[in-house]
């Protein structure tokens, strides 16, 4: 019984969690270009991939959390979750973390001298990376609204 409380006191369809449609297409689509951006970069400097990455990832995270964003407030959408929401999303993001960061420490070593193979693999990597980018800025956009509601309370 107080499961399904706690669960009917959020409007699943108001929850920026579940309306992935509003913004996962556009972080795709920037992980495409990030990707073709970063094959343009290693081609001419393949030994500095996990550098390179890093700072794909970055760009991907502001692009895709600002859009998030976006989203929120253009479709009065809340960014509360659940606490179960929040376990599985810190889970998802340690592991889609790890292996994304895997991935980029160990191409360097590993491909030195094959760009084709290293390109081949940019882009399901960035793939990975989105979704995990998706993970941080859900849960990035609630602790700020948390914290604005406690920066903005009465005291």
């Amino acid at each position: 019984m107080i499961g399904r409380w706690i669960s009917n006191m959020i409007d699943k369809s108001k929850q920026l969690v579940v309306r992935v449609d509003l913004y996962f297409g556009y972080i795709f689509v920037v992980a495409i270009v990030v990707s073709i951006c970063e094959m343009a970069l290693l081609a001419a400097w393949l030994d500095a991939a996990k550098f390179i990455l890093s700072i794909g990832w970055l760009v991907l995270l502001l692009l895709a959390t600002a859009r998030m964003w976006k989203a929120k407030v253009e479709y009065n959408l809340t960014s509360d979750l659940q606490a179960y929401k929040i376990i599985s999303g810190c889970f998802i993001i340690m592991v889609l973390s790890s292996i994304s960061y895997g991935f980029a420490v160990r191409l360097a070593s590993a491909l030195a001298n094959q760009f084709v193979t290293t390109a081949k693999i940019v882009v399901p990597l960035n793939i990975l990376v989105a979704l995990d980018v998706m993970m941080i800025g859900i849960l990035g956009i609630y602790c700020f609204d948390k914290l604005r509601g406690v920066w903005s309370s009465p005291r």
